[in-house]
């Protein structure tokens, strides 16, 4: 849906490689012939260590997604790169786009958007934290390398992750003035405009940079009750960034940057696919409006029935200062941030239907038209019995109908607001012809977040159940045959219409310290190396929360986490490494429920991998295995409060679970024309522990059912095959790329005692294919200006496939969001 964004114009092209063995079979054939310097792979620099590295000589799972492979793929926000990376994958979220379920080696980001939760995979802009990843503001970044750092981050990056770590680096102002702007048309009404100027440099010696972007797209699901622009996925986005940049002297560097983005969107429908008996009934005999029904659909529709449906706006601020500075044996690096973002869903509709209209339950009507002489004692609550209860009870048998209203499943509005400020400073080494190499840290972040969320819930009930609840005794059975004599079935279902309020303010600081060296006995050139990292981190937490109830708490945590590794330069193209690495995740609250704070998690992290170049130069093969051990994860369980009064999430330190995998990314430039990619990567998840408490009589017994737990949010098997073709013509040259995603099938919530829908909201395997051609470098306006145009198609196969589920079994039903369909447009763009 999203059309990419092209104020880059670089020679890139596509095809596909179905098949690493034979792509390396088919390499392996030219291996004797003479290789030229342009069928040679590119160095690739990466910033993992604190410092530019040669890929191939960083010993940690790292991918480098490219500049091209990004300006192709219009990569927007961080959705976009799903699957690009071995293992790696990326889910929508349910109300705001952005704000996105992201998963590395198995290890997955909460499926519950509470602020009081910190992520396991942290999300970073030119090594700038990211507290929440609907605040990263990516859809002005002009992005020019995505690094996707694979296992637990435990040493050098910002908050301390065990899953692992996404740094989006963006182009700074450049040395030479341009000027650029491109425009693009899409289906769905899609189009998007973009200006990026560069000054050069300056007679002070500042180079400035700037970008304007708007981007909109209508919606590509028919809601009856609204117009095309806001139906679901509807979008449109104003951002701007600039950039400023200069050397006071020849060691001092100065680097400014303020990103500014604002949207309004229309969120993915979230459409019931499984009801329980109790609300089909209920939804059996109630009514809707006309043209609408509630029908539970269990594939994809073409149009929906939204009426609590309004738009989701989303602002974001952010300012980044990196100073550096150059002394004789080191460099003293200096990074402040300073972001907000404030988040507005005005309604949402998450149960797919429109409007509900059926038989209403309330505590007052609970005994209606049931004999006075069976319900007056309760009527008078234990209380000798009066006249004024008999009375009661009287007018209550009287009742020959019960109450009807206007009622949804499940809908919700929320008010959000974050801000964050983060402090680093490093001292990295220089010197580059000694045997020891070192990195020390000192990193501060503090974050205020506050979120105001109405639930608004239809709680279905069945009154027979309610009738024989035992508090009743004997009374019971004797209550639910008298309703079934006075009523009909019509009148057995009814719903408790309620309101659930959510309100709390909470506030975070982290401090740590870290350092990290390594050390070549023979020079930096050694065959051997030795690398040891160490980081102690600090987090300290509060909440205020007044709804749905009261909480005030403050939590501390501190870790000592961090990594060993040994890495063997076994020849020039051939390297490979065995690491240890601990990292760890900081307790947290949980606003939904009365409960403790729940505790930090840890993981501890097994790795052999290899890094290769063959055939002169012409194929790349990077490969892992890993074994991962979880400790006291934690994990999100939805569960029902009490009847009617709204659904919430536990969350619970679970105990321990393996994730053992393999990872490969293969690259190859068989001749000039053609590069071609692939990557796989597979995590099995096997849980040692999960406690589960059962009520036993009068006592608590806790079970472990760790054989009935399923991975969540993140599939076994991850694969990523494509390629690039490119041939010149008169006028410029031609590009082509095909590139196609497929990722395994995947459950939403790990435990089915809990999430009642679990197994039957699986989400198949998909496979996505994406197309691109490109004209690019065409010369016009007399030499003096370059040009291009493309044609970019998204899911060309148009492929159905669920994105996330949603499993409100507690509640009676349980729905998924699908995935977007088929979209295909043209850019075309020039560069002065």
């Amino acid at each position: 849906m999203k059309i990419p964004s092209s104020s880059l114009g670089r020679n890139v092209v596509a095809s596909v490689c179905l098949s690493t063995l034979m792509c390396s079979v088919g390499v392996a054939q030219e291996a004797e012939q003479d290789v030229s310097d342009d069928r040679r792979l590119q160095k690739v620099t990466v910033t993992a260590q604190k410092q530019e590295t040669n890929l191939q000589e960083t010993p940690i799972a790292i991918t480098a997604i490219s500049e091209e492979t990004l300006t192709l793929q219009g990569v927007v926000d961080v959705t976009d790169i799903t699957g690009l990376a071995p293992n790696l994958t990326v889910n929508t979220g349910i109300l705001t786009a952005s704000q996105a379920v992201i998963g590395i080696r198995g290890v997955a980001v909460s499926a519950d958007e509470l602020l009081t939760l910190d992520g396991p995979v942290g999300l970073y802009i030119d090594g700038v934290y990211i507290g929440r990843s609907a605040g990263a503001a990516l859809e002005v970044a002009d992005i020019v390398q995505v690094e996707v750092m694979r296992g637990p981050q435990g040493t050098l990056f910002g908050r301390n992750t065990t899953g692992g770590a996404i740094n989006f680096l963006t182009r700074r102002p450049e040395d030479e003035q341009s000027f650029s702007t491109s425009v693009g048309l899409g289906d769905t009404n899609g189009r998007t405009i973009s200006a990026t100027v560069h000054s050069g440099v300056l007679e002070n010696g500042a180079k400035l940079s700037g970008t304007l972007n708007f981007y909109g797209i209508d919606g590509d699901t028919d809601n009856k009750f609204t117009d095309k622009d806001k139906d679901p996925n509807a979008f449109t986005s104003t951002a701007a960034r600039f950039g400023v940049e200069f050397d006071p002297d020849p060691l001092t560097n100065i680097y400014y940057s303020f990103d500014y983005a604002t949207f309004e969107q229309y969120a993915p429908v979230i459409q019931t696919t499984i009801v329980a008996p109790h609300v089909e009934k209920f939804l059996e005999f109630s009514t809707t409006t006309e043209g609408c029904d509630l029908d539970v659909h269990t594939t994809i529709q073409d149009e929906y029935c939204l009426d609590d449906y309004g738009s989701t706006e989303n602002t974001t601020i952010g300012h980044m200062l990196k100073v550096e500075r150059e002394f004789s044996n080191f460099t003293l690096r200096s990074t402040t941030g300073i972001r907000s973002w404030e988040n507005t869903i005005e309604d949402s509709d998450l149960d797919g239907f429109g409007e509900i209209t059926g038989k209403s339950f309330s505590d007052q009507t609970t005994f209606a038209g049931l004999p006075a002489n069976l319900i007056v004692n309760f009527i008078a609550r234990g209380q000798p019995v009066t006249d004024t209860h008999r009375q009661q009870a009287a007018a209550l048998a009287a009742i020959s109908a019960i109450p009807t209203a206007e009622t949804s499943l499940y809908a919700a509005d929320n008010k959000r607001d974050q801000s964050q400020w983060s402090q680093e400073f490093e001292l990295i080494d220089n010197k580059k012809d000694d045997n020891f190499d070192w990195v020390l840290g000192l990193f501060y972040f503090h974050e205020e977040s506050s979120e105001n969320n109405n639930q608004t819930i239809g709680y279905v009930l069945d009154m027979n159940q309610v009738l024989a609840n035992p508090n009743f005794g004997a009374a019971g059975p004797l209550l639910v045959a008298a309703h079934t004599a006075k009523f009909d079935e019509a009148t057995r279902y009814r719903a408790r219409h309620t309101v659930a309020p959510l309100v709390y303010s909470t506030d975070a600081d982290s401090l740590a310290l870290y350092g990290q060296g390594t050390y070549r006995a023979d020079g930096p050139e050694g065959q051997l190396g030795w690398t040891f990292g160490l980081r102690y981190s600090s987090d300290k937490k509060s909440i205020s929360q007044t709804q749905a109830f009261e909480k005030n708490d403050d939590l501390d945590d501190s870790a000592v986490t961090g990594h060993l590794t040994a890495d063997y330069r076994f020849n020039p193209d051939f390297n490979g490494y065995a690491k240890y690495a601990r990292g760890y995740k900081s307790g947290g609250f949980n606003a939904r429920t009365e409960q403790e704070p729940f505790k930090a998690e840890y993981l501890n992290s097994f790795e052999v991998g290899f890094k290769s170049e063959v055939s002169d130069g012409t194929v790349r093969i990077n490969g892992a295995i890993f074994q991962s051990k979880y400790t006291d994860q934690q994990v999100v369980s939805p569960v029902a409060t009490a009847a009617g009064q709204g659904f919430q999430n536990l969350i619970i330190n679970a105990g321990s679970r393996d994730y053992t995998g393999l990872e490969l990314e293969f690259l190859a430039q068989p001749n000039e024309n053609l590069t071609l990619n692939a990557a796989v990567g597979t995590v099995k998840i096997d849980t040692k522990e999960w406690p589960f408490t059962v009520r036993d009589g009068n006592t608590n017994r806790v079970l472990n059912i760790a054989d009935e737990i399923v991975p969540s949010n993140v599939p076994e098997l991850t694969i990523n095959a494509g390629g690039i073709y490119r041939w010149d013509v008169s006028n410029g040259n031609m590009l082509g790329r095909l590139n196609i995603v497929h990722e395994g099938s995947r459950y939403f919530f790990p435990n089915p005692r809990e999430s009642t829908f679990t197994k039957d909201l699986q989400a198949d395997a998909r496979t996505l294919v994406d197309f691109q051609l490109r004209w690019d470098n065409i010369t016009v306006n007399n030499g003096r200006s370059t040009a291009y145009a493309m044609l970019w198609i998204k899911n060309l196969t148009d492929e159905t496939y669920i994105t996330r589920a949603i499993d409100y079994g507690a509640l009676g039903f349980g729905g998924v969001i699908y995935g977007n369909p088929r979209s295909f447009g043209v850019n075309v763009g020039v560069t002065w």
